[in-house]
């Protein structure tokens, strides 16, 4: 199956992404300090029953990293509506994990009549447990530190993403590692820590906002979340119920953050069954 790397400007941001497939869009959505890459053991998958886009998210990877904005979820919502606007895309599916969760959500209860069905995967936002690495991100200092490029530090990373450490894929390390070596290649992380987080985790207001964007959330919704998540911890039933009453969710066992990297035939047939 052929994978086409596209890029398309999205106001005056140029947006890289990948696409294949034919049918229903199908749009997949990386989190906090990821780019597109991370879809790939997923998109031949869904190729073969939709039409398949993958961008490289607003600061992220081969797409534009303004510094003249501020990096919240509101910012990520524009992006990401700018995106599907730029691609007339309608009746849209959506997919994404962890920050791309969150942004995904809060499009959806913004442009409730643009999404046909949402699936989060360790969505941001609904309580403020954070792995401990991102909460010292969020500090001046200690996060510039912390973010300097390192192998060492990316391995870190995802070390703490992966709960079955013999399925840490090297590529994708090496890939994080290669793209965080590049100019402001960390630049989109450190802010979003910096205006959504702090020393205690999640900030409150960024709790607050994203209830209010899940008010308006009525479609057929799933949460996937894995057990042993150290990034994002799983919330109880209850909390995810309280933002999304009418979801589906599904625990993954024995699974760390990213279930579409470690867990991926797992995470196919549960979407499969869904959609």
């Amino acid at each position: 199956m052929i994978i086409q790397e596209k890029f398309i400007n999205v106001g005056n941001i140029r947006t890289k992404y990948l696409e294949a497939g034919k049918g229903d869009p199908l749009l997949l959505i990386h989190g906090l300090g990821h780019w597109s890459g991370v879809w790939k053991y997923n998109i031949e998958f869904f190729a073969q029953n939709f039409h398949v886009i993958v961008p490289d998210v607003v600061g992220y990877g081969d797409t534009d990293k303004p510094q003249d904005r501020a990096y919240n979820v509101d910012f990520y919502i524009k992006w990401l509506a700018d995106f599907i606007k730029a691609l007339d895309l309608p009746n849209i599916i959506l997919i994404g994990n962890s920050l791309g969760g969150g942004i995904i959500a809060g499009f959806t209860g913004a442009y409730p009549e643009k999404v046909n069905k949402l699936i989060v995967l360790a969505p941001a936002g609904i309580r403020k447990n954070l792995y401990l690495m991102l909460r010292l991100m969020s500090l001046p200092l200690i996060g510039k530190l912390l973010a300097r490029p390192s192998y060492r530090g990316i391995m870190t990373f995802w070390k703490a993403t992966i709960a079955n450490q013999d399925l840490i894929p090297e590529e994708l390390v090496k890939e994080h590692y290669k793209l965080s070596k590049r100019p402001l290649g960390n630049y989109a992380m450190i802010r979003t820590l910096r205006e959504s987080a702090n020393i205690f985790g999640i900030k409150k207001d960024e709790i607050k906002r994203a209830k209010e964007y899940c008010k308006n959330i009525t479609i057929p919704t799933m949460v996937i979340w894995g057990d042993k998540d150290k990034i994002l911890p799983m919330p109880p039933k209850l909390d995810i119920l309280s933002l999304l009453p009418h979801a589906q969710i599904e625990i993954i066992e024995n699974c760390g953050h990213c279930p579409m990297i470690e867990t991926p035939e797992i995470f196919h047939k549960l979407v499969n069954d869904f959609l």
